[in-house]
């Protein structure tokens, strides 16, 4: 019979600090090593965050204003079909969709 190991990452459980982390923790330079990490990877952080909100608004900056021409496009072929005597199951939408980017 083979044993097998595991560590705590492939378990997805959070290791137990040993006794040198626990003394480390009590140490002020460590403490104030700590510290000035946390506040890089929290500039750090913000940045990639302002970054990720403005390619989230470059995407969807101008969702409304093609909504509404869609639509304004597709009352316009309704009515215009309406007219001809069709239904409006049978209109045709293909000039619709390449509004679509």
């Amino acid at each position: 019979m083979q044993a097998e190991t595991y560590t705590a990452q492939d378990a997805e459980t959070h290791e137990l600090p040993d006794s040198e982390e626990a003394q480390a923790k009590d140490d002020p330079f460590s403490k104030l090593e700590r510290r000035v990490e946390d506040s890089r990877r929290g500039r750090e952080g913000a940045d990639r965050l302002s970054e990720l909100l403005e390619d989230s608004e470059a995407k969807t900056k101008d969702d409304y204003s093609i909504n509404k021409a869609l639509r304004r496009q597709l009352r316009f072929a309704s009515r215009q079909f309406a007219f001809s005597g069709g239904s409006f199951a049978q209109l045709p939408l293909d000039h619709c969709r390449n509004q679509v980017p």
